[in-house]
């Protein structure tokens, strides 16, 4: 074993390769002996095609949050611009307010349910004012406790109380005296406390209806014998365009097409 051990230090017969005197775990660079430039070890392709993969998904994410980005803001834009369309006419509550009910029955009433009057007017210039009468008038009523949403409409000829001691067709409240008015005479003559509402008008039916795409209806012959005269009337009063129809039976309306419709009472009458 010594002699061994004097031949390798002597440099004689016996030479082990370089590598295998090494520590374990180490590795010269390529060319430090001989003088030659550093060579840095390429990556992998898998490293590669992991980079380029997490590359492209950040691409798409920042992509998917600038489309999401502009969508909201048209959306919001879109939104702010219906809700500035909304024409806002207060009340005084204390106008309003049913002087026939107890401080008891009022508190009854606004514990259960919360309750909203609905109206719709002729108006032929859009408005929502006094001056159109509320031929439609619907109260919404909500059970707080359950969230249960009943709708009661009021039949708009019924004869009611409609302003002090005079007695008129109940749409007629709403032409005199606005929506303040109205809900006066519902809160008095059905013992409600009703202090919120709101009113909409043809144009707002026509669109609603129209954003929704419009709706099938089939026509008897004596309904489309009149409704064109009412698609030109319609037309005028919200200013939105439609056409004429050519023939009764199933017909698909849009929004101007369904306001007519709905305003058909010639032929027979508005309980028909």
């Amino acid at each position: 074993m010594d002699q061994d051990y004097n031949q390798y230090n002597s440099g004689n017969s016996y030479n082990e390769p370089e590598e295998q005197m090494m520590p374990q775990g180490h590795s010269r660079k390529r060319g430090a002996s001989t003088g030659t430039s550093d060579i840095p070890e390429a990556p992998s392709r898998a490293r590669q095609k992991k980079k380029g993969n997490v590359l492209t998904r950040r691409i798409i994410i920042f992509a998917i949050l600038e489309i999401l980005t502009i969508f909201g803001i048209l959306g919001y834009a879109y939104v702010s611009k219906q809700y500035s369309k909304i024409q806002r006419i207060k009340v005084d509550e204390k106008e309003i307010q049913n002087v026939n009910l107890s401080q008891e029955e009022v508190e009854y009433i606004e514990k259960g349910y919360w309750n909203i009057a609905v109206f719709g007017v002729d108006s032929r210039d859009s408005s929502v004012g006094k001056g159109a009468n509320s031929d439609v008038i619907i109260i919404v009523s909500i059970n707080r406790d359950t969230g249960e949403i009943k709708l009661i409409s009021v039949y708009r000829d019924t004869y009611m109380k409609t302003g002090g001691d005079s007695y008129n067709k109940i749409n007629y409240a709403y032409c005199a005296g606005g929506p303040e008015r109205a809900l006066k005479a519902l809160n008095e003559d059905l013992d409600l406390n009703i202090k919120q509402y709101v009113t909409f008008n043809w144009k707002a039916v026509a669109t609603a209806i129209n954003i929704l795409g419009g709706v099938d209806i089939e026509l008897s012959k004596a309904e489309f014998a009149y409704i064109n005269g009412f698609i030109t009337e319609t037309v005028k009063g919200t200013g939105i365009g439609s056409t004429q129809l050519q023939h009764a039976g199933m017909n698909h309306l849009d929004g101007v097409q369904a306001v007519a419709y709905a305003r058909l009472r010639k032929m027979d009458n508005d309980y028909a």
